[in-house]
């Protein structure tokens, strides 16, 4: 299946799913959305991942390893508005550019799955982080 990206909120937010972006256009496109953000000057999504965790924890399950083994990091939590600024620069310059990325159509449905997430957790006040999924 490969990678994928989606949004982890902090605490649930009524009717939002952050996982409900696919999020595997967005991964496959992550080293030219880190350097459209750059050149944009905005955060990277990467700025907004989260090591630590259920995610680790998560990882390390599959791969034969038990958590109690490890001292896992606490997740970070990020303002879910830097987040949409960041999702938003990057909708506006994609489909402007379309040629720029992979499969520019499923990429916008991921990007805009984030933002409306994304929106979601602003008006809740909820932090979030970046997730992947391996």
């Amino acid at each position: 299946m490969g990678l994928a990206y989606y949004v982890t909120l902090e605490r649930p937010v009524p009717g939002v799913d952050g996982a409900a972006a696919p999020g595997r256009a967005a991964a496959r496109n992550d080293r030219v959305l880190s350097e459209l953000a750059q050149r944009l000057r905005v955060s990277e999504l990467l700025d907004f991942r989260s090591p630590g965790g259920a995610e680790l924890a998560e990882f390390l399950e599959q791969s034969g390893a038990s958590r109690d083994d490890f001292d896992l990091p606490d997740e970070a939590w990020f303002d879910a508005y830097a987040g949409l600024e960041t999702v938003q620069v990057l909708l506006e310059h994609v489909r402007a550019h379309p040629d720029e990325v992979q499969q520019p159509v499923e990429l916008l449905r991921d990007l805009e799955g984030f933002e409306q997430t994304l929106r979601a957790a602003v008006r809740a006040g909820v932090r979030w982080h970046l997730t992947i999924d391996f």
